[in-house]
């Protein structure tokens, strides 16, 4: 998608095996994913749009089929931290903000919001991921993003997203689409899928008023949390864990992991050198894993299952 588009950073188009090896410079930045699977913002980019109600546009003459509506934009400014959240594979308040345009647009969230062209906020795949599950689309590159994605197409920090609405727009006014009620969906991310925004533009005449939308109240409602704590210690069970290299030349395993205790899920952040725990992690990706946290930080293999209970390390 990016060797597509004339603005892209890099259009080389590598394949999906230099894409996720490590030849050539493309190191490990957090298994599985290398830099050429993480945002590239280390470009010289920009990108503009011209901002004008239809009124001036009608009294200007400007050809409405250089016009594109905005029909609505949804955020939310929730933030919670990666561990503290009880579902850390989904994204409510992202859920939240595309069930809003939804509603506003009276269209069904499955299948994009019936956006016909869409550029997902690519800053590394797990948000392409959650982004497009939640919104029911394939992972098929041509359904999810206009630009070719942050690594490829560039990713400025948040220009990033001002450089997708362009591309979706310039779509939106391309024969076929320019002539007909299209429309394009954009999203933004801030963070640790933190602060989800989208919005929606149309080609043609906007079938429904424009509404600028804030669903923090929503998503805080649906965004479970748990409590996290740093000196817990005892049995527990990886939720999700990555292996990262380290400046000494070695690996090192993060680990989020989860311990019921009395009051209910506990998690914690959890880190280890040791080369059983990096392999467990590299070959089968952790989650699930027993293991025994010391209470300080560190953690190991536990030897069989993980008790029900943890003890929290005082002081």
């Amino acid at each position: 998608m990016a060797a597509a588009n004339p603005n892209a950073w890099n259009r080389a188009a590598p394949s999906g095996e230099e894409i996720t090896g490590t030849a050539g410079g493309n190191r490990m930045v957090a298994e599985p994913y290398t830099r050429s699977l993480c945002s590239q913002w280390n470009v010289d980019a920009a990108s503009a749009l011209v901002i004008a109600s239809k009124g001036l546009a009608d009294r200007l003459g400007l050809d409405p089929r250089r016009c594109v509506p905005v029909e609505a934009t949804a955020e939310s400014n929730l933030i919670v931290p990666l561990p503290q959240r009880a579902e850390p594979d989904r994204w409510p308040a992202f859920e939240a903000v595309i069930a809003a345009l939804a509603a506003h647009l009276d269209v069904p969230v499955d299948g994009g919001l019936g956006a016909d062209v869409v550029d997902l906020y690519a800053c590394f795949p797990s948000a392409v991921q959650v982004q497009a599950r939640a919104l029911g689309l394939p992972i098929v590159a041509e359904s999810l993003t206009a630009t070719g994605g942050m690594t490829f197409a560039g990713g400025p920090l948040n220009n990033a997203a001002l450089a997708s609405t362009v591309a979706v727009v310039e779509r939106l006014r391309s024969p076929g689409l320019a002539e007909t009620a299209a429309r394009g969906l954009v999203t933004s991310i801030s963070g640790m899928l933190t602060k989800p925004g989208a919005m929606t533009l149309r080609s043609g005449a906007a079938a429904v008023p424009f509404v600028a939308l804030d669903v923090t109240a929503e998503a805080t409602r649906r965004t479970g949390t748990v409590e996290v704590s740093a000196e817990l210690a005892g049995p527990a069970v990886v939720v999700g864990a990555t292996v990262v290299p380290t400046f000494e030349g070695g690996d090192r395993v993060v680990a989020l992991v989860r311990a019921e205790g009395r009051g209910g899920a506990v998690h914690s952040v959890a880190t280890s050198e040791r080369a059983e725990e990096v392999e467990r992690v590299r070959t089968a990706g952790g989650a699930g894993t027993a293991v025994v946290l010391d209470g300080v930080g560190g953690m190991r293999l536990a030897a069989g299952p993980s008790g029900p209970e943890v003890a929290l390390r005082s002081g």
